[in-house]
């Protein structure tokens, strides 16, 4: 499978509370070769995803954001891609592309930049987009503030579609602890893709290598794995963290991302 790795960040941030919160002890990860449920997201001949960008750090101008960095280097992937843009809103910071990967299969894709999730609305505007998007996409990805645990739709998932198949990807600082046992425990037929990390910029790379080989399983009909699609996400994380050291041995943020299928469970 082609690769379409993109340069790092020069300058990096992240989005995180003050400090990192405790692991709750229903949450882990789950190791079975667990696979995407291919069949209910191919079943209309589409499936429709969307990616959300916060504003990373309020004291900048949204051009100067590196959310809005991140969202531009999505965009400019996906065209690279062999993705076409059919829709351009600079006002709204929303952007959808769209690919027929198959006769029969299409994929949408919705960019939604910073400019329509400031960060000093918080989560109270930050909330009802992703409730918006989750209603109206089967996979979700959301880059930004973990806003420590405050996020009304993944703490109180009344708002979420309660019968449908949905894939999340939750690419912010810690998502693991906050957000996915609530999820889990009223929607048990979705799919959450957690970090136990701090989520720094750059992780955006990860997301595009999962979607690449989720669309290209999905199409081919190879039914891959989670572990195996999270494998590479991953590895791009090791890979940006080196990098990082490399280019500053003092740097705050060693870490890599740790990205994984989440799951409630009792610990004995």
């Amino acid at each position: 499978m082609r690769s379409y790795m993109f340069a790092l960040a020069v300058a990096v941030s992240t989005a995180c509370g003050s400090s990192r919160p405790p692991m709750p002890a229903e949450a882990c990860f789950v190791n079975a070769p667990v696979r995407p449920s291919y069949d209910k997201l191919t079943a209309d001949g589409r499936i429709t995803v969307a990616a959300l960008f916060g504003q990373m750090d309020y004291k900048r101008a949204l051009n100067d954001d590196h959310g809005k960095w991140s969202a531009n280097t999505l965009r400019d992937t996906l065209k690279k891609m062999g993705y076409v843009r059919t829709l351009h809103r600079p006002d709204r910071d929303h952007s959808r592309f769209q690919k027929n990967v198959r006769k029969e299969l299409v994929v949408v894709i919705d960019v939604i930049g910073p400019a329509a999730l400031p960060h000093h609305h918080g989560h109270k505007v930050v909330g009802p987009a992703l409730a918006k998007a989750i209603n109206s996409h089967e996979v979700v990805y959301f880059n930004g503030h973990d806003f420590e645990g405050k996020l009304r739709p993944f703490k109180r998932p009344a708002s979420l579609p309660a019968d449908e198949y949905r894939v999340l990807l939750l690419d912010t600082c810690w998502s693991q602890q906050h957000y996915s046992v609530p999820i889990l425990k009223s929607r048990k037929h979705y799919h959450v893709i957690s970090n136990t990390e701090r989520s720094i910029t750059g992780s955006v790379d990860s997301f595009v290598e999962l979607l690449d080989r989720l669309v290209h399983a999905a199409a081919t009909r190879t039914d891959a794995p989670w572990p195996r699609l999270l494998a590479e996400m991953n590895r791009l994380a090791s890979e940006r963290a080196v990098q990082r050291i490399l280019r500053d041995p003092r740097t705050k943020y060693p870490a890599p991302e740790h990205y994984g299928l989440s799951s409630v469970c009792t610990r004995l």
